[in-house]
């Protein structure tokens, strides 16, 4: 294989996208590397496990062309980390490429790490008006007992969705509320078909049945929307309305992202399709978003600017995408998809990293890789990240 065609490769192996024809190829270009594994792989006395896994991770770096190092440096920022994320993810991966100790019993990378957090995954809560509360992760598939026209289903991909028909009379419209806890996310199919992806610590609440003239929805948090357009007559069609803590966005049909959450500087909406209009509350006029805009509502004022859709919208893709990026952004991200509490330690909260990998991944994955930067450490204790220079 051509040193493009290996970077190509371990670009696919860490977004998860290559097939296992792929994996092979890229596991035999390894095994055929003038390395000796064997001297790489055992402990010496007074060496750690961290110093073993260094000393293979510089190992299978170094056989890399310099000229793969040069064209690393001429590609976009986003991705920075791509050559050496992936081939550490690769022998993360690969059963054969372990550490042994001195005993020669084998031990697989993800177990030195003494003190790690598995990734989120689908949780949510359904609060009905009535103040019964529903778990969604733990709801067979199926219409919920007791609740007319409320089903979870499996997506396409496998996940959970929560379905929900408009079967209710206008009489006896009820306000409902979905919540997904910090490490976790969930599908959703409102009423009129809208789709809605909701991300980690976030909420939504909705009518059991929406109103002939508005569709009106309230969101605290992040999630990504592909509106349904729903007509009334020859002529009108009936708007959809998202109402955060800062503001409203009015929209007819397209597929965008909202983060509305309490701890970000400001509300941020990204546009992909269609158009929609920004008011902020207590305004009396806002702005329309064309695609690939993004406004930013902050203390009642509306800017707009050119979006990076694609780490806007990574999350809803099961990815971390940063592309110059500050600590601090990177950290509040990580903090609501793993449930973990960040405390900084003397270190600079607005460097900018750039990088992509999977959430999926184990948080200790997500860190090193940040790590291996050189501008950041990180140390886990329990649920808490320390995070130094």
């Amino acid at each position: 294989m051509t040193e493009r065609e290996i970077k190509i490769l371990a670009a696919k192996f860490l977004n998860g996208t290559a097939s296992k024809k792929e994996e092979d190829l890229l596991h035999s270009w390894y095994d055929n590397q003038k390395l000796n594994k064997s001297q790489l792989t055992v402990l010496t006395n007074g060496e750690s496990k961290e110093d073993v896994k260094r000393r293979l991770y510089n190992s299978i770096v170094s056989a890399l062309s310099e000229e793969v190092k040069i064209e690393n440096k001429k590609r976009p920022r986003a991705w920075k980390w791509i050559p050496y994320a992936a081939i550490f993810l690769m022998f993360l991966s690969i059963g054969i490429y372990v550490l042994k100790d001195l005993s020669d019993e084998e031990i697989h990378y993800t177990q030195v790490l003494k003190n790690d957090v598995t990734s989120g995954g689908e949780s949510a809560i359904l609060e009905l008006e009535s103040g019964k509360k529903i778990n969604l992760d733990s709801t067979q598939v199926g219409e919920i007992s007791g609740l007319n026209g409320i089903s979870v289903n499996r997506t396409v991909d496998g996940g959970l969705s929560l379905d929900i028909s408009a079967v209710a009379t206008t009489s006896a419209i009820q306000q409902n509320t979905i919540r997904t806890p910090k490490g976790g996310h969930f599908h959703i199919k409102l009423p009129d078909g809208t789709k809605v992806w909701l991300n980690a610590s976030s909420s939504i609440k909705f009518p059991s049945v929406f109103s002939e003239t508005l569709r009106e929805v309230y969101l605290e948090g992040e999630a990504y929307f592909e509106v349904t357009k729903v007509s009334k007559g020859k002529s009108r069609q009936v708007p959809f309305a998202i109402r955060t803590k800062q503001q409203q966005i009015n929209v007819l049909g397209t597929s965008f992202n909202v983060n509305s959450y309490p701890n970000e500087s400001a509300e941020y909406t990204t546009l992909l399709e269609g158009s929609v209009h920004v008011l902020p509350t207590g305004a009396h006029s806002g702005k329309i978003l064309q695609p690939g805009e993004q406004s930013a509502v902050k203390n009642s004022m509306v800017s707009i600017q050119p979006a990076d859709l694609e780490p806007a919208v990574a999350w809803k893709n099961g990815d971390f995408i940063f592309n110059q990026e500050k600590l601090q952004s990177i950290m509040k991200k990580i903090e609501r998809w793993y449930d973990v509490e960040v405390v900084y330690n003397g270190c600079d909260e607005t460097r900018t990293f750039s990088g992509a990998i999977s959430r999926s991944r184990n948080l200790s994955e997500v860190l090193q890789l940040m790590e291996m930067t050189g501008q950041v450490s990180f140390k886990i204790i329990g649920r808490r990240v320390v995070v130094m220079t």
